[in-house]
């Protein structure tokens, strides 16, 4: 049986193997997680696959 579970659900229990994560809620928030993400040389990002989830991708990739 496949069960879901949702990102701060599966943080809250530990499953996130360690690694720091940020949750934007909304795209429109970018801007403001620019300014931590250069401390990273990794960054996963998962965001939706619409016109603002690209948009939102190729800024954080130029920046």
């Amino acid at each position: 049986m496949t069960r879901f579970i949702d990102f701060l659900s599966a943080e809250r229990l530990g499953l996130n193997d360690g690694f720091d994560a940020m949750v934007l809620n909304s795209v429109a928030n970018v801007g403001k997680a620019l300014t931590i993400l250069p401390d990273y040389s990794v960054i996963a990002c998962y965001l939706d696959n619409d016109e603002a989830g690209r948009a939102a991708l190729a800024r954080l990739r130029r920046e």
